[in-house]
Order: structure tokens, then C-alpha cells, then sequence
């Protein structure tokens, strides 16, 4: 039951401004940044995750980090093929000054001016790709986009109800945020609403 995580906390008022889009907040978003906080854990620009068998955690932050800065606004499947480039690009240039570096002074000169600086944005790069393959992972596992095109104020209410029951992927978190995205933008009368809220299991 996914409402069965709401518990028996202390009642709560919320005072909320009617101009404001509320449902915004709870939509399945799909940039890079919005994807690692929402599939990750996520606290204070430090993401965990398991890598290899192994849990890793890692600094994200964009006045650190400038591949995040560019990049954490774009949509998931555009970054990871910005990722793909770079890295191969910078793996090239490792190569070719390696490959002088054995030559005359000038080529050696330039190899250890830049070659360090290029191995630590391969390396900052190498991280990116572990933290995009875990966000992928989990991104898969919920089935995240068929959670956000259902939030689409167009998507049938067939797709909205599959989403919601018990067989259906996803967190108890992510089937809550459908139906309060469902709920908030209209277009559903009350018996519909009341459907979808049986199929999340809260018909209570």
C-alpha cells in the first residue's frame, strides 16, 4: 500500500499560494541534476551510490565541477552523450602528448605543463560516467519515464492507473507524486480521482 508510508505522523497544515504551479514539485524531471537527486542519495552536493559492489559517494557541485556546470540542466540523455565525447576527446589528447613526450624539449615541456591537469579532468570525467551509469540504473529499475510522461496533462487515465498498482515499477514515493500530480491538474472528477487513489491503495 503505497500510502501505508505516511504512517501515523501528527496532523500538518500547509498554507500554500494559489498561483503557484504545486504540481511542479512532485513531476519526474529528466536533467542530470534533478535525476541524482531524485535516484540517488542525495545530501548537501554529495551523492552516494554503489558502484561495482561497492559504495561510493562523490562531491557534485556546480562551483566546483565544471563539466556539472555546464551539463546539470540538460536533459539525462544529452549529458550522457556530452560524457561520451569528452572523455573520448581527452583520451586522445592523452595519447598524442604521451607520444611526444619522448621527443624534443618543446614536447616534453608541454607534456608535463598539461598532462597533469588533463589526467584530473580524466578523472573528474571517469567519476561523471560511474554517477551516470548509477542514476541509469535506477532510472530503469522505477521506470522513471513512463512516471513523467503520465504526469503530461494529456496522459490517459489508463497509463496514470497502471502506474499505481501493485505490479506496477517504481517507489511508493514516485506512485504518490503521480497521483498528487493527478490530482493537482484537473480534469479528473471525483469518482476518476477516486479510481486512481484505489489502484495507489489509498481508497482509505
Amino acid at each position: 500500500c503505497a500510502c501505508a508510508a505516511v504512517g501515523a505522523a501528527r496532523p500538518l497544515v500547509v498554507l500554500l499560494d494559489r498561483a503557484d504551479d504545486l504540481a511542479a514539485p512532485l513531476r519526474h524531471a529528466e536533467t542530470y541534476q534533478a535525476l541524482v537527486d531524485d535516484v540517488l542519495d542525495h545530501r548537501g552536493g554529495r551523492a552516494t551510490f554503489v558502484d561495482n559492489d561497492a559504495s561510493r559517494t562523490v562531491d557534485l557541485r556546480v562551483d566546483e565541477d565544471a563539466f556539472y556546470a555546464q551539463h546539470a540542466a540538460r536533459s539525462f540523455p544529452d549529458v550522457i552523450d556530452a560524457s561520451a565525447d569528452a572523455l573520448a576527446q581527452l583520451r586522445a589528447r592523452e595519447n598524442a602528448l604521451r607520444a611526444r613526450g619522448g621527443g624534443e624539449a618543446d614536447g616534453l615541456a608541454e607534456t608535463v605543463g598539461e598532462l597533469p591537469r588533463l589526467l584530473e579532468r580524466k578523472k573528474r570525467l571517469e567519476l561523471h560516467t560511474a554517477v551516470l551509469g548509477a542514476v541509469m540504473k535506477q532510472v530503469v529499475a522505477r521506470e522513471v519515464p513512463r512516471y513523467a510522461e503520465a504526469e503530461e496533462p494529456r496522459a490517459a487515465a489508463a497509463d496514470v492507473e497502471g502506474l499505481l498498482g501493485e505490479g506496477a515499477k517504481g517507489t511508493v514515493d514516485d506512485k504518490l507524486r503521480l497521483l498528487g500530480v493527478a490530482g493537482l491538474q484537473g480534469g479528473l472528477d471525483d469518482d476518476a480521482f477516486a479510481a486512481l487513489a484505489a489502484a495507489a491503495g489509498c481508497a482509505e
